[in-house]
């Protein structure tokens, strides 16, 4: 009992993302651990996971995992752009939210490109300048995505265009543009660990309330051990 004590607060981690999907779940903890990082995954009541560090790794993954585009971002679906609430809208507001929902697929779509970090896309409708129906200006869009830094996407700028093109009502092909923009893939170098001593023992000040635990666990067993020990024997006596 006592070695099971120590073991599960030696090994005790603390939650650094909660909610998420199993399948990102899995990514992440494979680029914790492909980074040196000891990490684990802990199911919720949901069917989602969350994702377990040393407190002292904290910095360290989340770093680790921002340079890499985790956690993805969620986008909104048509389902959340048009409830059920029973409103009535305008049809200019109808086709800006169906727009606005599309871009938002679109953007999903684009995240999923290996190597993309972040996708977005910004959709400019035209505005009627008269009851006449005529258009200020034709519609446009722009497609911003961060990229890892060692992927090249410029050979896709077509495609992506195309998508978008055909994706969305009123929109022309030369009316879209794509900006990419490379990740600057630093990555974060570890501070110098603070030792401290804690019964003539060298310790990080990360770890050092950890053994402080180990100590109070072993005591309180001893005591507890101790105690049993003497009841046991005054009964047999």
């Amino acid at each position: 009992m006592l070695l099971a004590a120590l073991l599960a607060l030696a090994g005790c981690k603390i939650e650094l993302y909660a909610g998420v999907s199993q399948k990102e779940g899995n990514e992440m903890l494979a680029l914790l651990r492909s980074e040196g990082i000891s990490a684990d995954k802990q199911p919720d009541k949901e069917g989602k996971i969350k994702l377990l560090v040393e407190e002292s790794d904290i910095a360290q993954a989340v770093d680790a995992l921002k340079r890499k585009g985790y956690p993805r971002e969620s986008f909104s679906t048509l389902k959340d752009v048009f409830p059920k609430d029973g409103l009535i809208s305008s049809p200019v507001e109808e086709r800006a939210r169906l727009n606005y929902a599309k871009a938002q697929e679109i953007s999903r779509t684009l995240s999923e490109i290996d190597g993309v970090l972040v996708a977005r896309v910004h959709v400019v409708l035209p505005e009627e300048r008269d009851g006449l129906g005529k258009k200020s200006s034709p519609a446009s869009a722009s497609v911003f995505i961060k990229h890892a830094a060692d992927i090249q996407l410029d050979a896709y700028i077509p495609q992506i265009k195309q998508l978008v093109n055909n994706g969305i009502e009123g929109l022309n092909y030369d009316r879209i543009s794509v900006v990419l923009v490379p990740s600057a893939d630093v990555r974060q170098v570890p501070l110098a660990p603070h030792y401290e001593t804690f019964f003539s023992i060298q310790v990080t000040e990360d770890s050092r309330g950890r053994l402080i635990g180990l100590f109070g666990v072993l005591i309180t067993l001893l005591l507890v051990s101790n105690a049993a020990q003497f009841m046991w024997h005054r009964t047999k006596a």
